[in-house]
């Protein structure tokens, strides 16, 4: 029995030789192609995720300067809003409410 596994042993390495010979290239050949498609496929992933990314933060920076820029623009309009009350007075009022005093 172990002369006969010898010999099989034998043939198969004969057959794996051949096979790999004959195979072993297209096989190279084909695992080459996969990977590189998934190399690209990886890059357009990570590019449109960069892109995207990048877009909503400028998106997002310039919605707070519009932000700051209204909030500035609110607190203008309220000081000029907010005024004394001896401004509010018609002139003709101040000036009987002068005349009394």
């Amino acid at each position: 029995m172990n002369d006969k596994n010898k010999l099989m042993s034998n043939q198969l390495n004969d057959l794996l030789d051949v096979a790999c010979n004959s195979c072993g290239p297209l096989l190279i050949k084909e695992l080459k192609e996969r990977i590189d498609q998934t190399v690209e496929r990886f890059n357009s992933d990570i590019n449109n995720l960069l892109t995207d990314s990048f877009e909503k933060y400028k998106d997002r920076v310039k919605f707070c300067k519009k932000i700051i820029n209204d909030k500035a623009l609110i607190e203008d309009a309220q000081s000029d809003i907010i005024v004394d009350s001896e401004s509010i007075a018609p002139t003709f009022i101040k000036d009987h409410q002068e005349k009394k005093e």
